[in-house]
């Protein structure tokens, strides 16, 4: 049965022995995972040098992985206690984001069921788990997966038709109705100024040509930029 939890039960996948002083080493690989349908998503794994079998932990998100790493500052993991208890921590940019192939698109709706070659973000975890346990030595067949806000909501998505090996989950601070009271919108009110923020936040960070007048526009107040600018058409020019 899938069990959706909090963090503290992620470490609950398999009886660990007593928590060590000091994370075991680890190796880091970098890897493009297969989806169905050929798209590649780029993936960092990392895995401890530790006899016994460990399980897998996930996370899939839009915002990059490139700095990920055991040295930190973005340590693998919720938090240095999954690297204490020696998990095989995944890192993966999804769809169309960063490193991974195919087409980006924000909070992508889930795939027609008419369609046997549709894919969504409840396949590419899908076929991540997969193929993470066919690819990955010394993992013990079981995986969870955790998420803060989007990533939150890419974790809830793999809930929804989530692979036999996905037994734990976290989905922390998820979206989950854009239009009523989710960021996007409040009750059906557009919110323009976080969602334009949001939008070129994305695009800069993925080195869009223009990424450095984006970020000069991010950094002027908000207020005056809208007052200034007019309409959407002349935002968009």
């Amino acid at each position: 049965m899938l069990l959706s939890c909090s963090v503290a039960s992620l470490l609950a996948l398999v009886s660990f022995s007593p928590r060590q002083e000091s994370a075991p080493r680890y190796e880091m690989d970098e890897v493009m995972i297969p989806m169905r349908d050929g798209v590649e998503l780029h993936t960092k794994i990392f895995t401890p040098e530790l006899d016994e079998p460990r399980p897998i932990l996930i996370t899939r998100t839009p915002y990059g992985i490139g700095g990920v790493s055991t040295a930190g500052p973005a340590t693998p993991g919720p938090s240095r206690a999954f690297l204490e208890q020696g998990y095989i921590l995944v890192h993966q940019d999804v769809r169309g984001q960063f490193g991974s192939g195919g087409e980006w698109q924000d909070m992508r709706p889930p795939r027609d069921p008419a369609d046997p070659a549709g894919t969504d973000e409840r396949t590419d975890a899908f076929d991540t788990v997969a193929w993470l346990l066919a690819n990955v030595a010394g993992n013990n067949g079981r995986a969870g997966m955790w998420g803060i806000s989007y990533d939150g909501w890419q974790t809830a998505m793999a809930m929804s038709e989530a692979h036999p090996a996905l037994v734990a989950v976290s989905p922390q601070a998820s979206p989950g109705d854009m239009f009523v009271g989710d960021d996007i919108h409040h009750n059906g009110a557009f919110r323009l100024s976080y969602s334009f923020a949001w939008i070129g936040f994305m695009a800069a960070e993925r080195g869009a040509a223009d990424a450095a007048e984006i970020r000069a526009l991010l950094r002027q107040d908000s207020y005056a930029f809208f007052r200034a600018a007019g309409n959407l058409v002349t935002i968009e020019q």
